[in-house]
Formats: structure tokens, C-alpha cells, sequence
């Protein structure tokens, strides 16, 4: 039997939801990204006023994906090691927490300002055109 079997089982369990994360940040990355040059095609030039914004939010998101998966690897490396050490230390918040914290935080912001770039204020709608919607 492996020793403080269910503290490694939890620990890995956080990890793989941290991957499911990343993973999860690199994709909506890509699809802003993608998303916008689909909206770029030759059928629809000269509707949609995006551009930089979306390239640069998929960007940040993949690269804060990337980042996650580091941080995360990281943290459940230490944390197996503190598991199996026999000396045992008080729990004490890695800055690593805070880190993922403010990447989480940070890429909710992006895409929350992605939306609201394309919101058309005149209606309150989203306007996929970037022109105010009839009516």
C-alpha cells in the first residue's frame, strides 16, 4: 500500500484539474483567435470592426494557459515531495496560489473586456458586424 495514499490521490487530482484548466484557456484562446480571423474572410470584409483586440486576448489566453500548466506542474511536484518527506511543515500559501490566482483572474478580465469591445451600445446588444443593430 502506498503511504498517505489519499493526500497523493489529492493532490493529484488537483493537478489534473489544473491541466483541465489550462487546457480549457489554451482553447478559448485559440477560438478568439481563430474566431476573429473566420470573421475576416473575404465574404465578410468590411463588417466586423475587431481586429488586434481578439489576436491579442487569444494570445494572452494561450500564453496564461501555458503558464497555468507550468505553475501547476510545479506546485504538484513540491507538494508530492512535502507529502512523502517525513518531516512535516505547517501548511503555509505558496506564492504559487497567488500567481495562479491572478492568471485565472487576469484571463476572466481579457475575455470580459472582449466582450465588451464588441458590444454594441447603442442597443445593448452584441454586434457581430461592429455596426449598431436596425431598430
Amino acid at each position: 500500500m502506498i503511504e498517505h495514499f489519499t493526500d497523493h490521490a489529492a493532490n493529484e487530482r488537483t493537478y489534473l484539474a489544473w491541466i483541465r484548466t489550462s487546457i480549457a484557456l489554451i482553447g478559448l484562446g485559440f477560438v478568439i483567435e481563430r474566431f476573429d480571423i473566420f470573421l475576416k474572410s473575404p465574404v465578410l470584409v468590411g463588417t466586423v470592426s475587431s481586429g488586434r483586440f481578439a489576436a491579442l486576448t487569444g494570445l494572452l489566453l494561450m500564453l496564461g494557459g501555458v503558464l497555468v500548466l507550468v505553475v501547476s506542474t510545479v506546485r504538484y511536484v513540491q507538494f508530492r515531495n512535502r507529502i512523502s518527506s517525513p518531516k512535516r511543515d505547517p501548511y503555509a500559501s505558496p506564492a504559487t496560489e497567488w500567481l495562479l490566482v491572478g492568471v485565472v483572474s487576469l484571463v476572466g478580465l481579457l475575455v470580459i473586456a472582449y466582450f465588451v469591445s464588441q458590444l454594441d451600445f447603442f442597443s445593448g446588444t452584441l454586434s457581430v458586424t461592429g455596426r449598431p443593430s436596425p431598430g
